[in-house]
């Protein structure tokens, strides 16, 4: 009795302490003072009944201590770990009290046989109740750590999607509906591949492969089709999905749109190649422009020395170099290039379009670049 006593003790009194000491403030708002004042008030109720002989004598020859449970119960899936186990000693002092002076379902020949079996009926209780309670308890901060995730997952400006190994969608975002315009129930329960162009079509069985090998698909640049057709350049990460068990059970990918990156991508490239032709159209300037004046020089020169036919001549020549001073003059005062829809016209030698090209007057591309 004496060794029972103590390991009910520990059960009963010793929680209360403990969780009371380890948080005192009563974080509760008026609805649930008075849910816990009237399940307080069930609990004295039926400690009355079953220990305090409360009600007719013929009741007393069934199991009332059953009665006991629901009061519990409710205390630890409304209240948590704390309140119960205040219930839980309530009910002890009642029903120790009521054994103690001959009442209750406990009660036998000798006091030490009545409080060997109330004390084990009381330590089923307790543990009972704290396990409950603590399990409701745990349940509830994992429900709210979820729904935390569920917060952000649904507020994030990325794609989210989840899907099964067989590539169909099971989650689908707010961000997966603004990128690519399909709302969430559109989606689920349909394969991933209506967003995916025919032409990177062999893409997914790889990525799903490797994700039933439980490998997870880092930031890899591909393109994904909008529900109007659009084609989008999106960065994509992917990752496996695990069960308890830790089996791969399904896969989450996070796309981002990285259309605007790449055409500013695009734009410097090519803001880097046209600088560049416009330094080398210097530089040819340049060069050009010294073995020019020589021959100039030499062609005025020889003016001199030349009947009128040959002056006629000379004169042709000074002419042409005048011309070509002028557009190496315009060559050396090139600071930028720029590119244009239609390029104004070009002569057929200059043309890469016409002059690359076996045969002359093939017509020209669509677009061409322009200074």
């Amino acid at each position: 009795t004496w060794w029972l006593g103590d390991v009910a003790g520990a059960l009963v009194v010793a929680p209360v302490l403990v969780l009371w000491g380890l948080d005192r403030t009563v974080r509760l708002t008026r609805g649930q003072v008075l849910e816990l004042l009237l399940l307080l008030g069930s609990v004295l109720l039926v400690g009355e009944v079953v220990f305090g002989g409360l009600g007719s004598p013929w009741a007393w020859n069934y199991p009332l201590e059953f009665l006991c449970i629901p009061p519990l119960v409710v205390a630890a899936f409304r209240f948590g770990p704390r309140e119960a186990a205040t219930c839980v000693a309530l009910l002890s002092v009642l029903a120790n009290w009521g054994t103690l002076h001959g009442l209750g379902p406990f009660v036998r020949y000798t006091p030490n046989e009545s409080l060997l079996l109330l004390q084990t009926f009381m330590g089923t209780m307790a543990m009972m109740t704290l396990l409950l309670a603590a399990n409701v308890k745990a349940h509830a901060r994992t429900e709210a750590a979820l729904a935390r995730v569920a917060a952000i997952v649904e507020s994030s400006d990325d794609a989210i999607i989840g899907k099964t190994l067989d590539g169909i969608i099971t989650t689908w975002n707010a961000g997966a509906e603004r990128l690519y315009g399909y709302a969430a129930r559109e989606v689920v329960g349909r394969p991933i591949s209506i967003v995916i162009p025919p032409q990177v079509g062999d893409e997914l069985p790889e990525i799903l492969d490797r994700l039933a090998r439980g490998e997870r698909v880092e930031h890899y640049e591909t393109v994904r089709v909008a529900r109007d057709g659009r084609r989008i350049e999106v960065s994509i990460t992917v990752s496996p999905t695990l069960d308890p068990a830790g089996r791969v059970i399904g896969a989450s990918s996070i796309a981002r749109d990285i259309t605007h990156r790449k055409e500013a991508e695009a734009a410097v490239r090519e803001r880097d190649a046209l600088r560049y032709v416009a330094s080398l159209a210097a530089a040819a300037a340049h060069e050009i422009n010294n073995p020019l004046a020589v021959v100039v020089g030499q062609a005025e020169l020889l003016d001199e020395t030349l009947d009128a036919t040959g002056q006629k001549r000379t004169e042709e020549i000074l002419q042409a170099t005048r011309r070509i001073e002028e557009i190496v003059g315009r060559m050396k005062g090139v600071s930028r290039l720029k590119v244009t829809g239609e390029a104004p016209y070009i002569p057929e030698m200059l043309d890469l379009d016409k002059s690359s090209e076996p045969g002359a007057g093939s017509p020209p591309s669509p677009a061409r670049q322009g200074a």
